[in-house]
């Protein structure tokens, strides 16, 4: 009572300083500063702007203006008065923590009064340096730079500054939470524990710090303990949708499926648009025999997630109803064109073809086997996953039905070899092969003997390549003897 009477007092010597002084700057400052504390902010801003009205240089009065401004409607105006705080005082260190701090935040309206993101973290990491050049030891600059650092990847640089500032302030929760977090992201859970248990033991109503650790120790097997934490989380904050669905993640070891039930639908109904605890409630209830209702969060998973491959995979392979056919293939094509490296989408839409049954709408029950599409598939998944034995197998029932034996026999001993305890493999291979017709077709070739070819007879060359013959030596004329003797005699 007395506080409120002295300050009371204080407004009205303010108010007699200004009736006697209109253009008393100081006065206006103080007299702002009390309207503020008395949470009278409208009239705070305007005592404010007489300041700055008496005297432009006032580097406090435009900082504290600013920091009034806090409506997304008065982003630009609290921009332009931390600036001109600034150009008057370039050593404000608070003024520049503070214009870091709305650059990083970036609430904003456009011209229309819609929320837009005006969020400039360059320009806020350069307002966090410049604190702490002027002031090495803010160890809010070092945690907001930090934060920065972290949304950049520069995990290594993060945790470099949120140690500086521990050194100065070891009771910064608020730096230890965010050590803690980066800690896990550099893969060191367990210093990343100490310090979530550390920004815990400086906040105790920490529900962010326990939801955390609620989650590690629940990835470590922890359950107990993970379940007091994220409890505790649930408790502080009744809103907080992620400890509700770790939680509820928690309870499905649960014989009852009620406690895990409740808390996805309390994570649900939080944040309807939360993808993943659609699809794990949906496999909880699928786990627990209600299959409709499981169809159901599957559909609600991709509804919300157009591209949740798996959403999509586990909603047709529990559409297993004729009538359900036609949804059952639209879905498993789905998963397959979203992730065509989705070995199961190939094999189970592959199943689904070999021997699929469809209800017409007129209620006939219809065989809408396709075996080319099933034998395309199966292969699929061989191709992305060749030591999947399912595959193996199924593929050579396939090939056996269609008379290729070999190649079945050869699925089914590549499905043996990479499970030798499979029974069925085993089984359908001496089904195989006590196949009369399979037997015929498995039989040792016997290598058919080719008759001896005679040896070809080098081709006559013909006329016009033949060399010509050459004339034969033409003969001397005989000479007659007798008639040369006669012509001597003579």
């Amino acid at each position: 009572m007395a506080a409120n009477d002295d300050k009371e007092a204080a407004r009205n010597h303010f108010l007699n300083a200004l009736e006697i002084n209109p253009v008393y700057a100081d006065a206006y400052y103080h007299y702002a500063l009390l309207l503020v504390e008395l949470k009278d902010f409208e009239e705070a801003k305007n005592n404010l702007e007489k300041v700055t009205e008496v005297d432009q240089n006032y580097a406090l009065a435009y900082y504290q203006k600013a920091l009034l401004l806090t409506n997304p409607d008065d982003f630009e105006d609290a921009r332009k008065n931390f600036e001109t705080a600034i150009d008057i005082n370039p050593g404000f260190a608070n003024a520049h923590y503070y214009m870091g701090k709305l650059l990083a935040g970036g609430i904003a309206t456009d011209k229309e009064g819609t929320i837009v993101d005006r969020t400039d973290l360059a320009f806020a990491k350069e307002c966090f340096l410049q604190v702490l050049k002027i002031d090495s030891g803010h160890t809010k600059a070092l945690y907001n730079l930090a934060r920065i650092l972290m949304q950049e990847k520069k995990l290594k640089d993060a945790k470099v500054q949120l140690g500086k500032a521990l050194a100065i302030d070891p009771g910064y929760s608020k730096a230890h939470f965010l050590l803690a977090q980066t800690l896990v992201a550099l893969g060191a859970k367990q210093k990343a524990k100490t310090h979530f248990k550390a920004s815990i033991k400086h906040h105790e109503e920490n529900p962010p710090a326990h939801y955390q650790l609620g989650k590690v120790l629940a990835e470590e097997g922890k359950s107990d303990l993970a379940e007091e934490h994220l409890r505790k989380a649930v408790t502080l904050d009744p809103e907080h949708a992620q400890a509700h669905y770790q939680l509820a993640l928690l309870l499905t070891a649960l014989d009852d499926p009620g406690p895990a039930k409740k808390h996805f639908f309390r994570a649900l109904e939080i944040d309807p648009e939360f993808a993943l605890a659609y699809y794990h409630l949906a496999h909880h209830l699928e786990r627990h025999g209600d299959v409709n209702e499981a169809k159901i969060h599957f559909q609600k998973a991709t509804d919300v997630d157009q591209n949740f491959v798996d959403a999509y995979f586990h909603l047709a392979r529990i559409l297993n109803s004729p009538s359900e056919y036609d949804m059952a293939v639209r879905n498993y094509e789905t998963a397959i064109e979203i992730d065509p490296q989705h070995v199961k989408g190939h094999y189970c839409f592959a199943k689904l073809k070999a021997g699929g049954q469809r209800l017409t709408p007129n209620g006939t029950l219809v065989d809408d086997s396709d075996p080319v599409i099933a034998e395309h598939h199966f292969r699929k998944a061989i191709e992305i996953d060749s030591s999947f034995p399912k595959a193996h197998f199924r593929l050579a029932l396939l090939l056996r039905e269609d008379g290729r034996y070999e190649e079945a026999q050869k699925h089914y001993l590549e499905a043996i070899r990479i499970n030798s305890k499979y029974a069925e493999a085993h089984y359908h291979l001496a089904v195989l092969l006590m196949d009369p017709a399979a037997e015929k077709a498995l039989a040792p070739k016997k290598p058919t003997s080719q008759p001896k070819t005679p040896a070809k007879r080098p081709a006559k060359k013909s006329a016009a390549k033949r060399p010509a013959a050459k004339a034969a030596p033409k003969k001397k004329a005989a000479v007659k003897r007798g008639s040369a003797a006669a012509g001597k005699r003579k």
